[in-house]
């Protein structure tokens, strides 16, 4: 179920450009994490977000490597 949980609320936060932070630590803290466990699972789900994000970009065309 939580696994769902996050698949939503990372395809509504990529759809609107935000990173999903401001809802995963809510979220798990709403499924019983610690506030110190759900910040750094946050952290951690961003990071996995943004590279995921970046080969896709690089699959496409869209990453400025000279920049």
């Amino acid at each position: 179920m939580s696994i769902l949980i996050f698949v939503v609320i990372s395809s509504l936060a990529s759809l609107v450009g935000l990173g999903g932070g401001v809802f995963y630590v809510p979220a798990l803290i709403f499924l019983g994490y610690s506030f110190n466990e759900a910040s750094t699972l946050s952290l951690f789900l961003i990071v996995v977000t943004g590279i995921s994000a970046s080969l896709r970009f690089r699959r496409g065309g869209l990453v400025d490597w000279k920049m």
